[in-house]
């Protein structure tokens, strides 16, 4: 899932960082899954820097 908000040019530094972070996500999502359960969480720089509940 790919937001781009059509007001802000595109920048391919942006969605390389997006992808990159999107990719880690991926790959580790079953360890997410296990230790944010029922959680939102942001990930920026191939981690998790911040977490909330539902």
């Amino acid at each position: 899932m790919l937001l781009i908000n059509e007001s802000e040019e595109y920048n391919s530094r942006i969605f390389e960082t997006y992808k990159l972070n999107l990719n880690w996500i991926a790959i580790h999502y079953e360890k997410l899954l296990l230790e944010y359960e029922n959680q939102f969480v942001a990930v920026n720089d191939k981690k998790v820097f911040d977490s909330d509940k539902k």
